[in-house]
């Protein structure tokens, strides 16, 4: 059973973040070690999910709603041996206020940037 640990996993460290160019915007998330075949990373639209494989056996995954759409056939994704880093395609040059939609004032916000580990036992 999945954990919801936004508490206990990202307060002890920055899990990811992110920054944009004109064109893209890039999602750096900080996973040592990881191998690409334990990576899954699903775009629609204006939705990210990531999940991970980690070498200790738990599973570790993000969902964004991203505060724009992009274009997932223009958008990638790449493993080195200290992150994941996913590399979305603007749909236009305009400035992103945020990575994820901003409700309005009053508004409930629904499983937007949600981390879910089975350990917490992450290094």
């Amino acid at each position: 059973m999945l954990e919801e640990s936004t508490g206990n996993f990202s307060a002890s460290r920055n899990v990811y973040d992110w920054y944009q160019t004109q064109t893209h915007v890039i999602i750096n998330v900080m996973i040592k070690n990881l191998k690409e075949s334990d990576v899954k990373v699903r775009l629609i639209d204006e939705t990210l999910d990531v999940s991970c494989d980690l070498a200790d056996g738990s599973l570790f995954s993000l969902h964004f709603n991203l505060f724009k759409p992009i274009y997932v056939s223009e958008s990638s994704w790449n493993v080195t041996p200290s992150k994941l880093e996913i590399k979305l395609k603007k749909t236009d040059k305009k400035r992103w206020q945020s990575l994820e939609v901003i409700p309005e004032k009053g508004a409930k916000r629904n499983n937007t940037a949600t981390i879910e580990v089975e350990s917490s036992q992450l290094r």
